[in-house]
């Protein structure tokens, strides 16, 4: 009896993610997970932190299924570059003050990281990593409303949405009119 309840308790143990299975994803996609935080940090030295944090996170973590342990590794290395970068929706509209002589560079040909602070990380939540607004105005501590206007705007300027007509003074209106 105590044979088949040992069996049972390893097979449920099969079920979730272990260390090491954290470590065989962050190996194998470092690329991948490393240029998520560096979208969201814009700083190579604070990307390989969140990164270090992030498998730091996942290690620890007990209840992980196995099958979404990609998705909760991506989410840990997201949670800490937002919270080392938590003042992201507080930045001045262009942003990005005091970041690397590097992105300076990666800026003349990355529409994204030209993209102010907080707008490139809506961008990134939003549209790449799939949240929607509520999800993302969580992580970013701000309203849902703040996010949507900053996942257009982004687009925007992006190239990917045609921008809003400018709006028409009421003088304008009138004298079309008649």
């Amino acid at each position: 009896m105590k044979y088949s309840s040992l069996r049972a308790s390893r097979a449920g143990q099969e079920r979730y993610a272990t260390a090491a299975t954290f470590a065989a994803l962050f190996r194998a996609d470092v690329s991948g997970i490393f240029h998520l935080a560096l979208l969201l940090t814009a700083d190579p030295v604070s990307a390989e932190k969140c990164l270090i944090a992030a498998l730091d996170d996942c290690v620890r973590k007990d209840s992980v299924f196995l099958e979404y342990a990609p998705a909760y590794a991506r989410y840990a290395v997201i949670r800490q570059a937002t919270k080392a970068r938590c003042d992201l929706h507080q930045q001045s509209p262009r942003g990005d003050t005091g970041e690397t002589e590097i992105l300076t560079d990666l800026y003349k040909s990355d529409p994204l990281l030209s993209l102010p602070r907080f707008e490139r990380a809506v961008f990134i939540l939003c549209l790449l990593e799939c949240f929607s607004d509520k999800q993302a105005s969580l992580l970013l501590r701000a309203t849902p409303e703040v996010v949507r206007r900053a996942r257009i705007q982004g687009l925007e300027r992006v190239d990917l949405l045609p921008p809003r007509p400018a709006q028409r003074r009421e003088s304008e209106v009138r004298t079309t009119i008649r």
